[in-house]
Order: C-alpha cells, then sequence, then structure tokens
C-alpha cells in the first residue's frame, strides 16, 4: 500500500522498491539478500575444496586460510545485510504508520498517480534545506572540540606556602576560546551553505536536461514544484535505449523491404559467386581500372598542391581568384624567400 506514491524502481536491477527508499538506490532489497547468500554459498564451496573448516594440520596451507577468511567476510556482510534490512522494515513501518494516520485524521489522497513530491507527510519527514544546530556544527568538527570530550576548565590552585605572604596572587581563571567559538561558527555556515549550493545545483542541472529534451525556451517558466521529484536518470536512460533500439529495427526493417522490392537476394552458393565471376569482361575490368588510377592521381595531384604554396600567379583574369582560393589552402609555411646572404653562399659554393 503505497498511498497514490509514484512507483520507484532500483538504478540497477530496475526492481519496484518502497517509495521512503532513496532515488539512488542501486539494488533492490531481495536482490541484496541473495547476493549475500549467493556470496557465502561460494565462499563455503571454496572452503570445502580446501578440506572444509576442520582441516587437518598438514592441509592448512596459505589457500585454505585464504578460503577461511573469505568465508567469515562473507558470514559478517551478511550480517550487515540482515540488520540493515531490518532497519529498512522498521524505517517501511514508518512511513506506512504516518501515511495512515494522515489519512484517518484529513482524509484520502488525490486519486491518480502523483507527479510531484506534494505529499504532506513525506515532505515533514525530510526536510533537505533544514539542519539540526549541533548536526551542522560537529559535522566538521574533530573529537577534541566536542562537547564532553575534554575534562571542564578548571581554576589553577596554587600550593598554600607556609610562609607569610602580604599579597598572595589571584588564581587566573581560564577564558574561554573565542577562537574556538569563530571556527565552530565558520563551519556551521560553511556546511550550511554547502547544502544550498549542491540543491541548487541540483536544480539548475534538472532544467537544464528538462529544457533541453522538450525543446523549452529560455523565457518559459516552469514550476517550481516539479523540482521535488528530481528525474531518475536510469529510468530516463532505460526509455531512451528503448527509443533508440526501436529506431534500429525500423531501420532494419526498412531496409529488408527495400531489397525485397528490388528483388536483390545474395547469393549464398560458391558456385555461383564463381560463374558470375567468370562472366564479367576483361574490357570492363580495364575500363574500372583506369578510371580508379585517374581518380587516385587525381587525389594525389590535390594533395600536393595544398601543401605546396604558389609564389606567383600565371595566367588569365579570371582565374585570379581560383588562385587565390589555392594560396589560401595550401600551407604558407612552406613558402619563404632567400635572403641576399643565403644567395652569396651558395655562389662561393
Amino acid at each position: 500500500m503505497y498511498f497514490d506514491h509514484p512507483e520507484r524502481l532500483a538504478r540497477k536491477c530496475k526492481h519496484i522498491i518502497h517509495p521512503s527508499s532513496s532515488a539512488h538506490t542501486p539494488w533492490c532489497p531481495q536482490c541484496v539478500i541473495s547476493a549475500a547468500q549467493a556470496g557465502i554459498e561460494k565462499a563455503e564451496k571454496r572452503l570445502e575444496a580446501e578440506g572444509g573448516v576442520d582441516a587437518p594440520r598438514y592441509m592448512r596451507d596459505r589457500a585454505w586460510n585464504v578460503a577461511r577468511l573469505q568465508q567469515i567476510a562473507a558470514i559478517k556482510r551478511v550480517e550487515k545485510t540482515k540488520k540493515g534490512d531490518q532497519l529498512r522494515h522498521e524505517r517501511e513501518e514508518v512511513w506506512e504508520s504516518t501515511h495512515q494516520q494522515y489519512v484517518a485524521q484529513y482524509g484520502l489522497f488525490p486519486p491518480g498517480p502523483l507527479l510531484h513530491s506534494a505529499c504532506v507527510v513525506c515532505t515533514a519527514m525530510k526536510e533537505p534545506y533544514q539542519l539540526d544546530e549541533k548536526q551542522a556544527t560537529t559535522s566538521r568538527m574533530v573529537w577534541w572540540e566536542q562537547q564532553g570530550a575534554l575534562v571542564a576548565d578548571r581554576t589553577n590552585i596554587l600550593p598554600r606556602s607556609t610562609m607569610d605572604i602580604k599579597h598572595p596572587r589571584q588564581p587566573k581563571a581560564k577564558c574561554p576560546s573565542y577562537l574556538r567559538e569563530f571556527i565552530q561558527s565558520c563551519r556551521k555556515a560553511t556546511t550550511v551553505s554547502e547544502v544550498h549550493r549542491r540543491a541548487w545545483e541540483e536544480r539548475c542541472k534538472t532544467e537544464r536536461a528538462v529544457r533541453r529534451k522538450y525543446d523549452l525556451p529560455d523565457d518559459f517558466d516552469i514550476d517550481p514544484e516539479f523540482f521535488a521529484n528530481p528525474i531518475s536518470a536510469s529510468h530516463a536512460r532505460h526509455h531512451h535505449r528503448q527509443i533508440k533500439d526501436g529506431q534500429q529495427a525500423a531501420e532494419r526493417r526498412a531496409n529488408r523491404y527495400k531489397r525485397r522490392t528490388e528483388g536483390y537476394r545474395h547469393s549464398r552458393s560458391s558456385l555461383a559467386l564463381s560463374e558470375l565471376a567468370g562472366d564479367v569482361d576483361n574490357t570492363n575490368v580495364e575500363a574500372l581500372k583506369s578510371v580508379e588510377a585517374e581518380a587516385e592521381l587525381q587525389h594525389l595531384a590535390s594533395v600536393e598542391a595544398s601543401e605546396v604554396g604558389y609564389l606567383y600567379f600565371v595566367g588569365d583574369v579570371d582565374g585570379f581568384e581560383d588562385w587565390m582560393d589555392d594560396v589560401e589552402q595550401s600551407n604558407m609555411c612552406l613558402v619563404y624567400r632567400k635572403s641576399e646572404t643565403d644567395e652569396k653562399e651558395s655562389e662561393d659554393m
């Protein structure tokens, strides 16, 4: 019973999970438990292959010790998974009981699936923008600055002297650390600003994705309640892959239909291929080879022309524009002017 809340899918296994779970939950509870059980079964089989738990002393080598440690780690992992599953079950019970109380007090939720996170109960159970003062202060605090970590400040009591002192020194009480209070206040402000910054970045990222997907202009206003329920990246990618696969399948079907209408049928017989190759005329083959050689020569000429710069123009006036285009496309680094010193050296040699 989800009280008209939208279904939430796991990010990797695509199974339906409870609405109180996180939006980025990778695996559903059943997959997590089955994976832990498979891990412990695999570890037990490996340990049995090495001689079992009560293996003789001569069989307890490095492989047996590694298998035993893997079994212990798998058992601890299963216990941790069961504990987390118990906590998850308690959280889901609290979520359902809270919604039942709300329904009993105020009535049913609006019919139909909720497109936005307009549930008052869920909003009251978790507020992303409100932080506890103690949590915000102690989130980045070292252990010796936390409350009750050190012994309380005491006044220094000087030992009593047996000599008569007319003006004994008054013990100085330790002053409170103003620097510590300043650091705590700065850390608190930094933590709160970081939470607000991350929330704003997530909202801007979601808005950009929505505008890019639906081609919305910049002056189009989006309802602020829309950003309370972020888009699931895995769910969007799943539909995107379905659309792409459908388009590729449609293209393949169109190509098959086109080949059928043209009467094309690929020959699968090696004998038929050899017969077709023997029917080709030698004159046609020579003509094709000459055309290919001419095209290759033209390509090489164009490549050489693009690499060698033109020094001057010779020809009619009508070809001056084409010459300028060739100059702009050529490599100007290859064009240089010989200096007088270079000419003299060449003449002396």
